[in-house]
Protein backbone atom coordinates (compact mmCIF):
# COMPACT_ATOMS: atom_id res chain seq x y z
CA UNK A 1 0.00 0.00 0.00
CA UNK A 2 0.55 3.71 -0.60
CA UNK A 3 0.12 6.17 1.94
CA UNK A 4 2.45 9.13 0.74
CA UNK A 5 2.28 10.84 -2.30
CA UNK A 6 -1.96 10.80 -1.42
CA UNK A 7 -4.67 12.24 -3.78
CA UNK A 8 -4.28 15.60 -1.44
CA UNK A 9 -0.85 15.75 -2.20
CA UNK A 10 0.36 19.35 -3.65
CA UNK A 11 3.42 18.37 -6.24
CA UNK A 12 5.56 21.43 -7.30
CA UNK A 13 8.85 21.17 -9.82
CA UNK A 14 12.21 21.13 -8.05
CA UNK A 15 10.55 20.07 -4.36
CA UNK A 16 11.26 16.82 -3.10
CA UNK A 17 7.96 14.35 -3.20
CA UNK A 18 8.31 12.35 -0.22
CA UNK A 19 7.10 8.15 -1.21
CA UNK A 20 5.81 6.03 1.88
CA UNK A 21 4.37 2.37 1.39
CA UNK A 22 4.43 -0.99 2.64
CA UNK A 23 3.38 -4.42 2.57
CA UNK A 24 2.84 -7.31 4.65
CA UNK A 25 2.78 -11.21 3.60
CA UNK A 26 1.64 -14.13 5.53
CA UNK A 27 4.64 -15.95 4.95
CA UNK A 28 7.23 -13.12 5.65
CA UNK A 29 5.40 -10.43 7.45
CA UNK A 30 6.70 -7.19 6.77
CA UNK A 31 8.69 -7.27 3.50
CA UNK A 32 11.92 -5.79 3.97
CA UNK A 33 13.11 -2.38 2.37
CA UNK A 34 15.40 -4.27 -0.05
CA UNK A 35 12.12 -6.05 -1.49
CA UNK A 36 10.10 -3.01 -2.05
CA UNK A 37 10.89 -1.04 -5.24
CA UNK A 38 9.62 1.94 -6.90
CA UNK A 39 8.48 3.17 -9.98
CA UNK A 40 7.87 6.34 -12.01
CA UNK A 41 6.33 5.84 -15.04
CA UNK A 42 8.02 9.03 -16.35
CA UNK A 43 11.14 8.97 -14.52
CA UNK A 44 11.82 4.89 -14.55
CA UNK A 45 13.09 3.44 -11.27
CA UNK A 46 13.32 5.57 -8.20
CA UNK A 47 14.74 3.39 -5.47
CA UNK A 48 13.87 0.95 -2.54
CA UNK A 49 12.47 1.30 0.72
CA UNK A 50 9.45 2.09 2.77
CA UNK A 51 10.65 5.83 2.62
CA UNK A 52 12.29 7.77 0.35
CA UNK A 53 12.38 11.26 -1.19
CA UNK A 54 12.13 12.37 -5.29
CA UNK A 55 12.48 15.12 -7.14
CA UNK A 56 10.40 13.88 -10.12
CA UNK A 57 10.28 15.75 -13.26
CA UNK A 58 6.92 17.95 -14.23
CA UNK A 59 3.74 16.19 -15.79
CA UNK A 60 1.36 13.30 -14.82
CA UNK A 61 3.03 10.20 -13.01
CA UNK A 62 2.10 6.51 -12.13
CA UNK A 63 4.03 5.96 -9.37
CA UNK A 64 4.06 2.03 -8.79
CA UNK A 65 5.30 0.31 -5.30
CA UNK A 66 5.97 -3.14 -6.08
CA UNK A 67 6.94 -5.98 -3.48
CA UNK A 68 8.83 -9.52 -3.54
CA UNK A 69 8.69 -11.91 -0.82
CA UNK A 70 10.97 -14.49 0.00
CA UNK A 71 9.38 -17.34 -2.12
CA UNK A 72 9.63 -14.63 -5.19
CA UNK A 73 5.76 -14.24 -5.20
CA UNK A 74 5.40 -10.17 -6.81
CA UNK A 75 2.74 -7.99 -5.93
CA UNK A 76 2.09 -3.90 -6.21
CA UNK A 77 -0.02 -1.01 -6.31
CA UNK A 78 -0.35 2.20 -8.07
CA UNK A 79 -1.04 5.95 -7.92
CA UNK A 80 -1.46 8.70 -10.34
CA UNK A 81 0.36 12.27 -8.97
CA UNK A 82 0.65 15.17 -10.88
CA UNK A 83 3.74 17.41 -10.27
CA UNK A 84 3.30 20.77 -11.28
CA UNK A 85 5.29 23.38 -12.89
CA UNK A 86 7.42 25.72 -10.73
CA UNK A 87 9.67 27.24 -12.87
CA UNK A 88 11.14 30.05 -10.36
CA UNK A 89 10.49 27.72 -7.51
CA UNK A 90 8.72 30.02 -5.58
CA UNK A 91 6.13 27.43 -4.46
CA UNK A 92 3.38 28.33 -6.04
CA UNK A 93 2.81 26.61 -9.38
CA UNK A 94 3.22 28.72 -12.70
CA UNK A 95 -0.34 28.32 -13.58
CA UNK A 96 -1.15 29.86 -10.16
CA UNK A 97 0.92 32.68 -10.81
CA UNK A 98 -0.40 33.39 -14.45
CA UNK A 99 -3.64 33.25 -13.01
CA UNK A 100 -3.27 36.94 -10.57
CA UNK A 101 -1.18 38.32 -13.07
CA UNK A 102 2.24 37.28 -10.90
CA UNK A 103 5.61 36.43 -13.35
CA UNK A 104 6.55 32.63 -13.18
CA UNK A 105 9.95 33.90 -14.27
CA UNK A 106 10.58 35.53 -10.61
CA UNK A 107 10.04 34.32 -7.15
CA UNK A 108 10.32 38.01 -5.73
CA UNK A 109 6.80 38.48 -6.38
CA UNK A 110 5.66 35.81 -3.91
CA UNK A 111 7.35 36.87 -0.56
CA UNK A 112 5.57 40.31 -1.40
CA UNK A 113 3.03 41.78 0.84
CA UNK A 114 0.56 44.17 -0.27
CA UNK A 115 -1.24 44.50 2.42
CA UNK A 116 1.35 44.51 4.99
CA UNK A 117 -0.66 42.11 7.34
CA UNK A 118 2.97 40.24 7.95
CA UNK A 119 2.21 37.54 5.35
CA UNK A 120 3.48 36.78 2.28
CA UNK A 121 1.44 36.37 -0.98
CA UNK A 122 2.46 32.59 -1.15
CA UNK A 123 1.51 32.61 2.59
CA UNK A 124 -2.37 34.40 1.44
CA UNK A 125 -2.60 32.28 -1.35
CA UNK A 126 -2.21 29.31 0.03
CA UNK A 127 -4.48 29.41 3.37
CA UNK A 128 -6.99 31.78 0.80
CA UNK A 129 -7.09 35.12 2.69
CA UNK A 130 -7.35 38.92 0.94
CA UNK A 131 -4.05 39.56 -0.81
CA UNK A 132 -4.78 43.36 -0.47
CA UNK A 133 -6.83 43.19 2.96
CA UNK A 134 -4.92 42.77 6.18
CA UNK A 135 -7.65 41.47 8.09
CA UNK A 136 -9.87 39.31 5.09
CA UNK A 137 -12.38 38.84 8.01
CA UNK A 138 -13.10 42.47 9.38
CA UNK A 139 -12.78 40.97 13.35
CA UNK A 140 -9.96 43.82 14.31
CA UNK A 141 -6.86 41.35 14.38
CA UNK A 142 -4.91 41.28 11.01
CA UNK A 143 -4.25 38.19 9.34
CA UNK A 144 -0.77 37.12 10.36
CA UNK A 145 -2.08 37.52 14.24
CA UNK A 146 -4.86 35.05 13.56
CA UNK A 147 -2.31 32.49 12.44
CA UNK A 148 0.01 32.92 14.62
CA UNK A 149 -2.96 32.79 17.59
CA UNK A 150 -4.34 29.39 15.82
CA UNK A 151 -7.74 31.26 15.00
CA UNK A 152 -9.19 31.48 11.67
CA UNK A 153 -8.42 34.80 9.35
CA UNK A 154 -11.03 34.20 7.31
CA UNK A 155 -13.95 33.94 9.84
CA UNK A 156 -15.00 37.37 11.87
CA UNK A 157 -16.52 35.09 14.70
CA UNK A 158 -13.39 33.34 15.40
CA UNK A 159 -10.60 35.75 16.38
CA UNK A 160 -7.88 35.47 18.95
CA UNK A 161 -9.70 37.40 21.53
CA UNK A 162 -12.71 34.04 21.35
CA UNK A 163 -9.99 31.56 21.89
CA UNK A 164 -9.94 29.94 25.30
CA UNK A 165 -6.16 29.93 27.25
CA UNK A 166 -3.59 28.27 25.76
CA UNK A 167 -3.04 25.33 28.45
CA UNK A 168 -1.41 22.16 29.05
CA UNK A 169 -3.55 18.86 27.91
CA UNK A 170 -3.41 15.48 27.96
CA UNK A 171 -5.04 12.32 26.85
CA UNK A 172 -6.18 9.89 27.97
CA UNK A 173 -7.40 11.44 31.10
CA UNK A 174 -6.40 8.34 33.64
CA UNK A 175 -4.31 5.08 32.98
CA UNK A 176 -5.80 1.88 34.14
CA UNK A 177 -2.79 -1.97 33.48
CA UNK A 178 -3.43 -4.99 34.74
CA UNK A 179 -0.40 -7.10 34.67
CA UNK A 180 -0.01 -10.91 35.11
CA UNK A 181 3.85 -11.49 35.76
CA UNK A 182 2.94 -15.26 35.10
CA UNK A 183 2.96 -14.74 31.72
CA UNK A 184 5.67 -14.81 29.18
CA UNK A 185 4.77 -11.46 27.69
CA UNK A 186 5.90 -7.75 27.60
CA UNK A 187 4.85 -5.88 30.30
CA UNK A 188 2.12 -3.30 29.73
CA UNK A 189 3.01 -0.02 28.16
CA UNK A 190 0.64 3.23 27.03
CA UNK A 191 1.09 6.45 25.23
CA UNK A 192 0.10 9.53 26.32
CA UNK A 193 -0.23 12.60 24.22
CA UNK A 194 0.66 15.74 25.68
CA UNK A 195 -1.13 18.83 23.86
CA UNK A 196 -2.16 22.40 23.91
CA UNK A 197 -3.25 24.85 21.31
CA UNK A 198 -0.02 26.53 21.28
CA UNK A 199 3.41 24.85 21.82
CA UNK A 200 4.04 24.60 24.86
CA UNK A 201 7.04 23.26 26.94
CA UNK A 202 6.20 19.89 29.66
CA UNK A 203 8.02 18.22 32.40
CA UNK A 204 6.68 14.67 34.23
CA UNK A 205 6.83 13.69 37.53
CA UNK A 206 5.52 10.73 39.47
CA UNK A 207 4.82 10.32 42.73
CA UNK A 208 5.76 6.65 43.00
CA UNK A 209 8.98 4.74 42.06
CA UNK A 210 7.29 2.19 39.81
CA UNK A 211 6.28 4.16 36.99
CA UNK A 212 8.95 4.56 34.12
CA UNK A 213 9.15 6.86 30.93
CA UNK A 214 10.15 7.41 27.67
CA UNK A 215 10.87 11.01 28.43
CA UNK A 216 10.50 13.13 31.08
CA UNK A 217 10.31 16.62 29.24
CA UNK A 218 9.34 18.20 25.75
CA UNK A 219 6.86 20.22 23.85
CA UNK A 220 4.05 20.06 22.61
CA UNK A 221 2.44 18.26 20.62
CA UNK A 222 4.23 15.36 21.94
CA UNK A 223 3.85 11.43 22.92
CA UNK A 224 5.09 10.52 26.18
CA UNK A 225 5.11 6.31 26.77
CA UNK A 226 4.41 5.21 30.04
CA UNK A 227 5.85 2.07 31.12
CA UNK A 228 6.02 0.41 34.61
CA UNK A 229 9.24 -0.99 36.82
CA UNK A 230 7.00 -4.03 38.01
CA UNK A 231 10.67 -4.84 40.57
CA UNK A 232 8.97 -1.99 42.81
CA UNK A 233 5.24 -3.16 42.58
CA UNK A 234 3.65 -6.02 44.99
CA UNK A 235 0.27 -8.40 44.42
CA UNK A 236 -2.62 -6.14 44.03
CA UNK A 237 -3.39 -2.70 43.10
CA UNK A 238 -0.99 0.27 43.28
CA UNK A 239 -2.07 4.29 42.53
CA UNK A 240 0.03 6.84 41.52
CA UNK A 241 -0.33 10.24 39.90
CA UNK A 242 1.32 11.62 36.87
CA UNK A 243 1.66 15.28 36.88
CA UNK A 244 2.35 17.24 33.31
CA UNK A 245 3.77 20.65 34.41
CA UNK A 246 4.14 23.59 31.79
CA UNK A 247 7.50 24.79 33.82
CA UNK A 248 6.81 28.78 32.31
CA UNK A 249 3.49 29.45 34.22
CA UNK A 250 3.55 25.74 36.83
CA UNK A 251 -0.24 24.57 34.94
CA UNK A 252 -0.48 21.29 35.67
CA UNK A 253 -2.46 18.39 33.86
CA UNK A 254 -2.77 15.53 36.44
CA UNK A 255 -3.53 11.89 35.09
CA UNK A 256 -3.86 9.37 37.86
CA UNK A 257 -2.38 5.42 37.05
CA UNK A 258 -3.80 2.38 38.74
CA UNK A 259 -2.20 -0.83 38.07
CA UNK A 260 -3.27 -4.58 39.38
CA UNK A 261 -0.42 -6.79 39.99
CA UNK A 262 -0.69 -10.65 39.38
CA UNK A 263 1.88 -13.23 40.45
CA UNK A 264 4.80 -10.98 41.36
CA UNK A 265 5.78 -14.39 43.07
CA UNK A 266 6.55 -15.77 39.79
CA UNK A 267 8.21 -12.51 38.17
CA UNK A 268 11.63 -13.82 38.75
CA UNK A 269 11.04 -17.29 38.84
CA UNK A 270 12.94 -17.61 35.06
CA UNK A 271 12.90 -21.37 35.09
CA UNK A 272 9.01 -21.56 35.76
CA UNK A 273 9.90 -24.21 38.59
CA UNK A 274 7.83 -22.89 41.30
CA UNK A 275 10.86 -21.06 43.52
CA UNK A 276 13.16 -17.99 43.12
CA UNK A 277 16.83 -19.08 43.58
CA UNK A 278 20.09 -18.77 42.83
CA UNK A 279 19.11 -21.07 39.69
CA UNK A 280 16.99 -18.46 38.26
CA UNK A 281 20.03 -15.62 39.15
CA UNK A 282 22.59 -18.20 36.87
CA UNK A 283 20.14 -18.81 33.72
CA UNK A 284 19.76 -14.91 33.69
CA UNK A 285 23.56 -14.43 34.10
CA UNK A 286 24.56 -17.29 31.71
CA UNK A 287 22.54 -15.25 29.22
CA UNK A 288 23.89 -11.76 29.59
CA UNK A 289 24.98 -10.04 26.40
CA UNK A 290 21.70 -11.94 24.94
CA UNK A 291 19.26 -9.46 22.54
CA UNK A 292 15.76 -10.15 20.93
CA UNK A 293 15.86 -12.71 18.28
CA UNK A 294 19.48 -13.88 18.59
CA UNK A 295 20.95 -17.06 20.44
CA UNK A 296 20.40 -17.27 24.19
CA UNK A 297 17.17 -14.59 24.26
CA UNK A 298 14.50 -15.48 26.31
CA UNK A 299 12.04 -13.10 27.61
CA UNK A 300 11.15 -14.79 31.26
CA UNK A 301 15.04 -13.92 31.58
CA UNK A 302 15.22 -10.32 30.26
CA UNK A 303 13.34 -9.17 33.29
CA UNK A 304 13.06 -5.02 32.61
CA UNK A 305 11.74 -6.06 28.93
CA UNK A 306 14.28 -3.81 26.87
CA UNK A 307 15.01 -6.72 24.45
CA UNK A 308 18.52 -7.15 26.08
CA UNK A 309 19.83 -9.31 28.72
CA UNK A 310 22.51 -7.24 30.79
CA UNK A 311 23.55 -5.91 34.29
CA UNK A 312 20.42 -4.85 35.29
CA UNK A 313 18.40 -7.65 34.93
CA UNK A 314 21.39 -9.76 36.67
CA UNK A 315 20.37 -6.84 39.43
CA UNK A 316 17.15 -7.45 39.47
CA UNK A 317 17.36 -11.07 39.79
CA UNK A 318 19.18 -10.71 42.57
CA UNK A 319 16.67 -8.04 44.03
CA UNK A 320 14.20 -11.32 43.92
CA UNK A 321 16.86 -13.97 45.47
CA UNK A 322 17.99 -11.74 48.05
CA UNK A 323 15.29 -9.04 48.22
CA UNK A 324 17.55 -6.31 47.90
CA UNK A 325 16.38 -2.83 47.59
CA UNK A 326 16.52 -1.44 44.10
CA UNK A 327 16.35 2.25 43.42
CA UNK A 328 13.43 3.27 40.85
CA UNK A 329 14.37 4.10 37.08
CA UNK A 330 13.28 7.69 36.48
CA UNK A 331 13.37 7.65 32.55
CA UNK A 332 13.59 4.87 30.19
CA UNK A 333 15.37 5.83 26.90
Amino acid sequence: YITQPNTRTIALEGRPVTLVGAAADLQDGRVADGSLTWLSSRDGGLGTGERLSSILSVGVHTLTLSAVNSAGLYAATSMTLTVLGDYDSDGLSDARELGPGLNPLTDSDAQSDADGDGLPLVMELLRHTNQNLADTDGDGANDADEIAAGSDPRNAADKPSTLPPNTLKVSPAALTLTVDLALDNVLPQHPVIVYSQLPLSWTLSANVGWVAASKTAGRTLDTVTILLDVFEMNDGVSSGLLTFTNPANGQQALVPITVNVINKSAYCDVNSDGQTDATDLLQVGKAAGATRGGPGYARRLDLDRNEVIDSTDYDLAQNCVFHRAMLPIVQRP
